[in-house]
């Protein structure tokens, strides 16, 4: 193919490969570049552009991630089957110069020194001196804490931190600064859409990072997501009152719409993306439930939750296991319905023209979808917008932690494809920084902003995160550390996962299948196994390990065989641990399996 994208090197400040990849992706929503044309090889677009190979072939791999290009064995690169771009998406260059009327007020500092070491080894080992650097007081555990604070011999949590790299100096030097200099004036009651200065960078960061397009009027900071989800189960209440969400998915979502009178309804996710399902009006009763098994809730943790109230039927004619507990029926399961009428299509989003949905709010994920870590296309994405300008319907795009990706660059939000539509982007600090600051924001519609001031003024609610954690946070960011602290646990993480992925197939042989991460803090094992998950994470408990089960967050699964899934977390495990970790939790599930 004689193609050759134009490469402005003259205006590129940043790394060659990504200003080839905004080249190419700019010639394929032109229509420049058509279905299955085969590109350039990697040498002869090297070649035609003067450049090295290693640029080129980091771009490439980039337009693979977002589903621009296909590579196939002995025929090379191949454009991927796109859907009618003819709509407004961004323009690059104007959104650039849009961002620059207030990018001062949120670049990072060019040119900094190096920060010192993050001080003192006992200051990097304490978790209990957090963003305030005080020493933690004794705490009287109550029983029902037992959840959260339950010691594991190796405690592979699917969504923990590793705080021994927070910088904590810093942070404490720019927190004693706002306390002296602001103190006083911050004890009051702020703006209840968040700090405007934290704001500024937040969208400037968002920018940078994200490749989101949005002004700080438009950002909205609360102390907890689900507190913004309340604000839009609200916003949102003059339409149908039916929520699609992706499935599986994080919980959060739909069941903050459903606790607000919502209908919820399943949109399953085959192996190429959501499926073209016309998705009828469920009744109130939820989301499809499996009669459950034996098995307490009360001694579940967060990370063994059923949060869709699923849980496999472990009984079984069949006899029992070694731990005593009884073996799973692999008989068809008795399933109480939510009256979800479905098509029993198949197809991925890009396959299918239109996509119908009888819902007017979609919830998704498009940069990791939870637990699988997937990542839709662009034609996916497109589709979805299409969609959305179509019947005017609101998308809410979860990227929560969409920071954490480990090979090649973060996936662009869907937001900024289309920054002009109706899409609802929502992030947060705590798996990028840490959950303590209590600092989540989301970003409207330019159209939703009135909707948020009226109401506000309807229910007088203030701002719900600490204004002086808002305003060190700021400082944080536009002076670099925020972005510099992300590039380093994205190698640390990086590094913990390829480390638990090749100790669980050493430990495990040929009894597991693990694929690496791509995003997130945790690993999908999966295993074959007479034995629901319920057994098999019990079995890891009683070993001193901490693993947990994949199904609770499929809304109305059913049987699957002998196949189990496991989610294996390595962020906040020490990476000294994982090895032996690994082992243990081998020793205690081999007899558990076949």
């Amino acid at each position: 193919m004689n193609y050759e994208p134009y490469l402005n090197r003259e205006s590129t400040s940043g790394p060659l490969y990504l200003a080839l990849y905004q080249a190419i992706a700019a010639d394929m929503k032109k229509g420049k570049l058509r279905k299955g044309e085969r590109m350039p090889s990697i040498r002869a677009m090297a070649r035609h552009l003067d450049l090295s190979i290693t640029p080129v072939e980091s771009a490439y791999q980039q337009l693979c991630a977002e589903g621009y290009l296909i590579a196939k064995a002995k025929s090379g690169y191949i454009v991927a089957d796109m859907p009618d771009m003819q709509m407004q998406l961004v323009d690059l260059h104007n959104a650039t110069e849009k961002q620059s009327q207030h990018a001062h007020l949120g670049k990072a500092t060019e040119g900094l020194s190096q920060q010192s070491p993050l001080g003192k080894a006992t200051e990097r080992q304490s978790q209990q001196q957090f963003v305030s650097g005080k020493a933690a007081g004794p705490h009287k555990q109550r029983p029902d804490d037992f959840t959260r604070t339950s010691v594991y011999l190796y405690d592979f949590h699917i969504a923990k931190n590793d705080f021994s790299f927070f910088p904590f100096s810093v942070w404490r030097r720019m927190l004693n600064a706002v306390m002296r200099d602001d103190g006083d004036s911050l004890l009051f009651y702020g703006d209840r859409q968040g700090e405007w200065g934290l704001r500024s960078e937040i969208s400037s960061y968002l920018f940078r990072s994200r490749g989101v397009i949005c002004e700080p009027e438009q950002v909205v900071i609360g102390a907890e997501q689900h507190l913004l989800l309340h604000y839009l189960t609200l916003m949102l209440n003059n339409g149908s009152r039916i929520l699609a969400a992706e499935n599986p998915c994080y919980p959060l979502i739909p069941q903050a719409f459903r606790s607000a009178g919502y209908t919820v309804v399943p949109l399953d996710i085959p192996g190429v993306g959501i499926a073209n399902r016309s998705v009828a009006a469920s009744s109130d009763e939820g989301p499809t439930e499996v009669i459950p098994c034996d098995a307490s809730p009360a001694s579940a943790s967060p990370s063994d939750a059923t949060p869709f109230n699923v849980k496999p039927t472990c009984a079984s004619p069949g006899g029992v296991t070694p731990n005593g507990a009884r073996a799973i029926d692999e008989s068809p399961r008795d399933v109480i319905p939510n009256g979800a009428g479905q098509a029993d299509a198949s197809f991925g989003i890009a396959e299918a023209s239109p996509l119908k949905l009888s819902a007017d709010i979609l919830s998704i994920a498009p940069s990791h979808q939870f637990p699988s870590g997937r990542a839709m296309s662009a034609a996916e994405k497109l589709r979805l917008l299409e969609w959305s300008a179509s019947t005017g319907g609101c998308i809410i795009e979860d990227d929560y932690g969409g920071e954490l990706r480990y090979r090649g660059q973060p996936i662009p939000a869907l937001q900024g494809m289309a920054p002009d539509a109706n899409v609802i982007y929502l992030g947060g600090m705590p798996q990028v920084l840490a959950p303590e600051l209590c600092i989540h924001y989301m970003v409207l519609p330019k159209g939703m902003l009135p909707a948020f001031r009226k109401l506000g003024q309807q229910l007088m609610f203030e701002p719900s995160s600490p204004r002086i954690y808002q305003r060190t946070l700021e400082h944080f960011i536009r002076e670099g550390h925020f972005e510099r602290h992300i590039r380093r646990m994205r190698n640390v993480y990086r590094r913990k996962m390829n480390v638990l992925k090749d100790s669980l197939k050493l430990s495990f042989g040929e009894k597991c299948s693990v694929e690496p991460a791509v995003t997130g803090l945790h690993l999908v094992m999966s295993v074959t196994s007479s034995n629901c998950e319920d057994i098999l994470t019990e079995a890891a408990k009683q070993a001193g390990v901490r693993i947990a089960p994949a199904y609770p967050y499929t809304i109305g699964r059913g049987t699957n065989g002998l196949k189990r899934e496991l989610l294996i977390g390595f962020g906040g495990i020490p990476e000294e641990q994982i090895e032996a970790g690994a082992l243990a939790l081998a020793q205690a599930l081999m007899p558990l399996l076949l």
